[in-house]
């Protein structure tokens, strides 16, 4: 769903030169946070990442404002050395920094993060290239609290599940890369549901030698049977 709410801005314009690099101490991510707004109890990290000053301090306070906490970055770069492991990922489509960009280096260091890209005016090549690279979705226009704490509630839900299936696949990648040759051969036909014998005569070895490299190829990643290490396999395909 492409978000593309437009809301009054005196968010943004209020003490917009400030920088909010000062900003991300201000309110401990701790139960010391100001409580929500009606309707929702759960306080989320924000992740703003923008490379100009104005934008980082106006999207903080409105963050701040929806009771949540705000982190601000200037880059990607800056982002990744901070090494965040939750939160939701705001970044501002500007220039050569966008959605793309933190997408890939987040991936880079197996970090799933949901990204969703804003701007006051987002090119529609810039939000089909985003959501290609992964970004969740997009927030087009001025936004107030009100918007933030209610596009947050919708997103909050997607964002656990691609979270949680990103983890999947990140394993599941992981535990195939142990895998040799013949082992991930052998992987691969079990999934097309060959039995042992016809497995062997596929690759030209004998039954006995396939129920080895079976055995330890569910061994190295973990799988309890052979649909087990099917459903790895697949988690670890591209979707």
């Amino acid at each position: 769903m492409l978000l593309e709410d437009r809301f009054d801005q005196s968010g943004f314009e209020q003490h917009g030169i400030d920088d909010a690099c000062g900003l991300r101490d201000l309110v401990p991510p701790s139960s010391n946070m100001p409580s929500a707004s009606a309707g929702s109890s759960v306080r989320h990290t924000i992740h703003v990442v923008a490379d100009e000053a104005q934008q980082r301090a106006a999207m903080a306070r409105i963050i701040f404002a929806s009771g949540h906490h705000a982190e601000v970055y200037n880059d990607a770069q800056e982002l990744i050395d901070h090494h965040p492991t939750s939160g939701i990922v705001f970044v501002h489509e500007s220039g050569e920094l966008g959605a793309p960009v933190v997408c890939q280096a987040l991936a880079k260091c197996a970090l799933w993060l949901p990204v969703i890209g804003f701007g006051a005016e987002v090119d529609s090549s810039r939000i089909v290239a985003g959501m290609k690279a992964g970004a969740m979705d997009y927030l087009v226009g001025p936004v107030s609290a009100a918007t933030m704490q209610a596009k947050l509630q919708d997103c909050a839900k997607d964002a656990m599940a691609v979270s949680e299936m990103r983890g999947r696949q990140a394993a599941a990648r992981s535990a195939l890369a142990r895998l040799s040759d013949r082992e991930s051969q052998v992987l691969d036909l079990l999934a097309t549901g060959l039995s042992n014998k016809e497995m062997a005569r596929n690759l030209g070895i004998s039954p006995r030698t396939v129920e080895i490299h079976r055995m330890k190829m569910m061994g190295k990643i973990g799988a309890t049977s052979g649909p087990h290490a099917v459903r790895i396999r697949i988690d670890a395909l591209d979707r």
